[in-house]
């Protein structure tokens, strides 16, 4: 077992959109609330790429992309969040639910608007939802927070003590 796996910590996938940028920021409040390591990772996914996938140029310039983004990191997170980054190559689902191995939370975002559309698009963080090895708190895009009816402060405190 390694020091990053006995540590306690979130992790959060980010790769630098607006909407992984919530996450980011529920992840460091949680850490920070919590005392615990924030576990940032990006995951360089080829897939998309297809045949591109195989030339090696390509690849490099989606990695140095996730460098850069990591690199920000300081000037975006909270003074005083303990992180570290992670730059992971494959499978975006895969790799994040192997980083969440022994994490205390998984913190992803979401621009999906209904687990049907979630499905049929093959959503990375419904495959999280349903796979993690740790909770899962999933951050809604800004745009679907604005059509949700109740605030989240609100269904806290409905909910029995």
């Amino acid at each position: 077992m390694t020091v990053h796996e006995r540590t306690e910590r979130v992790v959060v996938a980010y790769d630098g959109d607006d909407v992984s940028t919530l996450a980011l920021e529920a992840a460091a409040q949680y850490a920070a609330l919590s005392d615990l390591l924030l576990d940032v990772v990006y995951v360089v996914d080829a897939q998309p790429l297809g045949a591109l996938a195989i030339i090696p140029e390509y690849i490099e310039q989606a990695r140095y992309a996730g460098q850069r983004v990591l690199a920000q990191l300081p000037e975006i997170l909270p003074p005083g969040v303990r992180f570290t980054t992670r730059l992971k190559e494959g499978d975006p689902a895969r790799q994040i639910l192997d980083e969440a191995e022994g994490a205390r939370l998984l913190v992803v975002g979401s621009t999906t608007r209904s687990v049907i559309a979630g499905w049929a698009m093959g959503s990375v963080t419904l495959h999280c939802v349903l796979h993690a090895p740790c909770p899962v708190l999933v951050v809604p895009s800004l745009q679907h927070q604005t059509h949700r009816s109740t605030s989240p402060e609100l269904v806290e405190a409905r909910q029995p003590a």
